[in-house]
């Protein structure tokens, strides 16, 4: 976008909404392939509206994005991904005191929150098709990719794609909406402290592919 040339995106998210705001590029729908055909066609057959693209593109990045705030962001999704900054000090602690300090609660919060799991687990295999549980990729220490388990709150099937999830999603299960308000969802994340990919303490472990998304943005402008 900032070297004044149209996008052309088949990729949801909030990227989708920079090139809309922007009427930047085209946006097509992931997994169409005559639409994105068309778009091709659309660009190539009309250069004029290519270039009126570009140059609105251009000027909502100059508009909207600084080359320090975007250098700020890319470091800090470096160091999250990396696990740096702070992570050589109190060195002892996190390795076995920050260890200790989560088995401690989530052993006997585990035992409690048993049977709120089974519960659950069984009304959303009564309320919708489907397993119970999926499991969401995240970012761990280092770099380190790990599996974070949740309750499923959206409909099952086969998503050849990434859409941004949104309040009015028709996706989301009416049960699904009832356990993100209040955080429920996340309940089975217990395990994942448990075997120590994640802390009750600590610096949040971002969602993977929110992560590529974030990259994709800054890659783009």
């Amino acid at each position: 976008m900032a070297a004044g040339r149209p996008t052309l995106l088949a990729i949801d998210g909030v990227i989708r909404d920079v090139i809309e705001s922007s009427h930047g590029g085209i946006f097509v729908q992931p997994g169409d392939d005559a639409a994105l055909a068309r778009a091709v066609l659309e660009l190539r057959g009309n250069p004029e509206e290519a270039r009126r693209m570009g140059d609105r593109a251009r000027e909502y990045v100059v508009e909207h994005f600084h080359r320090e705030h975007q250098a700020e962001q890319f470091a800090s999704l470096i160091e999250s991904m990396a696990g740096c900054g702070s992570a050589e000090k109190n060195r002892f602690y996190r390795r076995f005191g920050k260890r200790s300090f989560d088995l401690v609660l989530t052993v006997p919060a585990g035992l409690l929150a048993t049977p709120i799991l089974v519960l659950l687990a069984v009304l959303i295999k009564l309320t919708s098709q489907g397993p119970a549980f999926f499991n969401q990729e995240r970012l761990g220490k280092q770099g380190k990719v790990f599996k974070a388990y949740k309750f499923r709150t959206m409909t099952h099937g086969i998503r050849t794609h990434h859409v941004e999830i949104r309040e009015d999603n028709p996706e989301v299960t009416r049960l699904g909406r009832f356990l993100r308000r209040f955080k429920l969802d996340e309940l089975p994340q217990i395990l994942n402290v448990l075997k120590g990919d994640m802390s009750l303490v600590g610096r949040d472990h971002h969602c993977l592919r929110n992560w590529q998304n974030t990259m994709l943005q800054l890659c783009i402008v």
